[in-house]
């Protein structure tokens, strides 16, 4: 529990299934519905997310699955060397969920550039008005920042308040008396 108490988090693995969408979407949807019955007063109030194909897999779901929010750590945008085969992003526009997604700008599946540039990942975020993106600088897919600009102490610090206003602001937390 976090945050004394207002957010239980829940992690998992995904099983050795290879890149199975269907398989990885099955395996998120089943960890959702253990978590909303191990704890049933937070059935209302989910959040998804998840780091690199994790916070991917967390997009196709968060509608599906009625999430209040949605995280993303390093998203996948763009395999390194090659586009993306099918597109990563056709999905973002239709995405309803308040998404975020916490991205290093030198990140080698999407940094700023290769997210600025004109084609499909800037034009699907473009027409994706539930997702905004916050770039972490001079980090990388871990979001590690190179040693001059800062630690990843300070990063994660960075992306962390992100991701926790996001839920504030999204989710149905009971407030602070």
């Amino acid at each position: 529990k976090a945050d004394g108490g207002r957010l239980a988090v829940m992690r998992f693995q995904f099983p050795k299934c290879g890149f199975k969408p269907e398989a990885l979407m099955a395996t998120f949807r089943g960890a959702v519905d253990l978590a909303k019955a191990q704890r049933p007063t937070a059935a209302a109030n989910v959040v998804v997310g998840g780091r690199s194909m994790g916070g991917r897999y967390a997009t196709h779901v968060a509608d599906a699955l009625g999430a209040s929010a949605a995280v993303c750590f390093g998203y996948p945008f763009v395999p390194p060397g090659s586009p993306p085969k099918p597109p990563r992003t056709e999905h973002l526009p239709g995405l309803c969920c308040p998404t975020l997604i916490v991205q290093g700008d030198r990140d080698s599946f999407g940094g700023t550039e290769a997210v600025s540039q004109k084609g499909p990942v800037k034009a699907a975020l473009d027409r994706s008005p539930a997702v905004h993106v916050t770039w972490i600088p001079s980090a990388d897919h871990s979001l590690v920042p190179r040693p001059s600009v800062g630690t990843r102490a300070s990063a994660l610090a960075v992306a962390a308040k992100a991701a926790w206003d996001h839920i504030k602001r999204h989710s149905k937390l009971p407030r602070r008396k």
